[in-house]
């Protein structure tokens, strides 16, 4: 009876076109197909899990989303602009001294400022080789800001529009959409090709039954500010969708790469913990340098060499400014692992790029089997 069963199994593998890439999970053998594509994890618990650290193939593109927001007078302000100003060269600065990149989003008030004061903070960024998009924030409350579908999706557009015109930069992602409205059509329509910046409040588009336990009644973005999806390994491989009313499930077809985000650097620890709400912590400290370090190994236990992995975080400048000496230490953390050559900074557009160009050049029918393997 087994041996009929197993045959049968086969004979449905050849049939799909992806009987020499599937793997049975369950079997209790880790052979080498699960071990090169870090499937079935109840046969294959021992990979990287090893005192030396034996990670899964691939690399693991790690990268930073800084917010520029929160300095609501600086369009009137010349001084508070120049202070902003000066923060993200700071910051740029810092990041540039260990060789990696930042990606600035910026709110439209800034982009504005930047145009009235004739100062071009967010080009010069660029060409320094950091990444440069939009942060919305808009659309968390739908009531209050009065937006239809299609005012949603026009204001972002216009938002696109103008930082292209102020920087002469082709804007590619964009981040702040959470909406009840389907913020990935608009997103869509509006002409950009990812979403970053992926909060608890996203899953309020979904229909009740299909959200998250605790994002199922959110009444803000600031109430529902985690990660989701609730897992790392989840949040770890960009997923195209093409609506917000099922934007968990992947849709090869989709026109948005959602990007997902885990979390604010200032909270990695409480977030680990579920001490409180993330927006209720905004001290940056040493145990959230360990949360992070600790998010790193357990990621690259999920990278895949064929598919693309990504691991970022957040902070906003519109908040206080962080302590150099922890900076210092949390790139120390890093940089035996860039060492390695198991992991790379990027910018958010260019892991938006990464995606969108192994699509192109990779055999879908195997990135299907590998999925299904999984």
């Amino acid at each position: 009876m087994k041996e009929i069963l197993v045959l049968l199994i086969l004979s449905i593998l050849i049939i799909s076109g992806c009987a020499e890439e599937r793997t049975l999970c369950g079997d209790g053998v880790c052979d080498e197909f699960e071990r090169e594509h870090n499937a079935c994890p109840q046969d294959c618990d021992q990979v990287g899990e090893s005192e030396d650290h034996q990670y899964a193939e691939g690399i693991l593109y790690i990268g930073m989303m800084i917010h520029l927001e929160g300095w609501d007078n600086e369009v009137n302000n010349r001084d508070q602009f120049a202070r902003h100003a000066q923060a993200a060269r700071d910051l740029a600065t810092l990041f540039e001294a260990h060789g990696a990149r930042a990606t600035f989003e910026a709110r439209p008030e800034f982009v504005q400022a930047c145009e009235i004061w004739n100062d071009p903070v967010l080009t010069e960024l660029y060409e320094r080789g950091h990444g440069i998009g939009v942060h919305a924030d808009v659309g968390g409350s739908v009531e209050k800001e009065g937006l239809t579908q299609e005012a949603f999706s026009h204001l972002i557009a216009s938002m696109k529009e103008d930082m292209e015109s102020a920087t002469g930069i082709d804007i590619i992602h964009i981040s702040g959409i959470c909406s009840t409205l389907d913020w990935v059509s608009a997103a869509a329509d509006a002409g950009y090709s990812c979403v970053s910046g992926c909060v608890g409040y996203c899953a309020m588009s979904l229909p009740p039954q299909d959200r998250p336990v605790i994002y199922r009644s959110c009444k803000n973005p600031a109430a529902c500010h985690g990660v989701i999806p609730l897992t790392l390994q989840e949040r770890l491989h960009p997923w195209r969708t093409n609506t917000a009313r099922n934007w968990l499930n992947p849709d090869p077809s989709g026109k948005i790469v959602i990007l997902p985000s885990n979390g604010g650097l200032y909270y990695l620890e409480e977030e680990a913990q579920a001490t409180k709400s993330p927006l209720e912590s905004g001290t940056f400290t040493r145990e959230d340098i360990s949360a992070y370090v600790d998010l790193l190994d357990e990621a690259l236990h999920y990278t895949e060499k064929d598919i693309v992995t990504i691991f970022y975080v957040a902070l906003s400048v519109g908040s206080p400014h962080l302590e150099e000496s922890l900076y210092q230490d949390w790139f120390a953390a890093i940089q035996p692992y860039i060492d390695s050559g198991r992991v790379q900074w990027k910018t958010l557009p260019e892991m938006c790029r990464l995606v969108i160009t192994q699509e192109a050049s990779t055999d879908q029918h195997h990135i299907i089997c590998t999925f299904y393997a999984a």
